[in-house]
């Protein structure tokens, strides 16, 4: 049998043992919170960035007639829809191709103008330049059409889109005194719209199929 002085040297051994083993198990956890908490640290700031990326390439700016806006991109399961404020900005760019121009882009607006046009609609803006009154102008007295969009109002609740755009065009140029002469013209349009597959020279995915001129009393 072990003496009581033995038996005191074989406990101490056994609780420095203790110690030792608990020692080394309260380290290995303190190791473990560590890296668990720089680990979760680095997943944090790496999802972070993804959602800071995502949301950058997730912005759009779009013009109306107060200034420039910033917005979030949506996703739509109907890919065919439109937000209202891609359908104002395309009547807006219609009006400025099909009638603002001078002798240099007049036939490259026009062109750009009837791109977004189906046959039907085509001809009604065709009419309205049929003969070269206008374009000899352009050329003969450096002339030169502004627009000036006053409003527009659009409805994308219901189909066909629609819009309707009161505008003046300002015709100025040079008369035989080489006086600078303005006329304005107060004009209306009402366009009919619907999706179209987007691509380079209809980057808003829109074609007019109706198009009809408004008195502009109608305002």
């Amino acid at each position: 049998m072990l003496d009581s002085k033995d038996q005191s040297s074989t406990v101490q051994s056994i609780h420095k043992l203790n110690s030792y083993h608990y020692g080394n198990i309260i380290n290995l956890l303190r190791f473990l919170v560590v890296f668990l908490l720089v680990s979760l640290g680095g997943l944090s700031a790496f999802l972070g960035y993804l959602v800071f990326k995502q949301n950058r390439s997730d912005l759009v700016y779009f013009a109306t007639l107060e200034g420039t806006h910033v917005g979030i991109r949506k996703e739509n399961p109907n890919h065919n829809t439109r937000e209202s404020f891609e359908v104002e900005n395309f009547a807006m760019r219609f009006i400025q191709d099909g009638f603002a121009h001078s002798e240099n882009n007049y036939q490259e607006n026009i062109e750009r103008a009837l791109t977004v046009m189906n046959n039907t609609s085509r001809v009604t803006l065709k009419k309205l330049f049929s003969d070269d009154s206008l374009f000899q102008v352009y050329k003969e007295s450096n002339g030169v059409t502004t627009v000036y969009v006053k409003s527009i109002h659009t409805d994308t609740q219901n189909y066909p889109y629609r819009s309707q755009i009161y505008f003046q065009t300002d015709l100025k140029f040079l008369t035989g005194q080489g006086k600078v002469k303005t006329h304005s013209y107060h004009q209306g349009i009402a366009l009919e719209m619907q999706p179209t597959a987007r691509c380079s020279k209809n980057p808003y995915g829109l074609m007019i199929t109706d198009l009809t001129f408004l008195n502009h009393e109608e305002k």
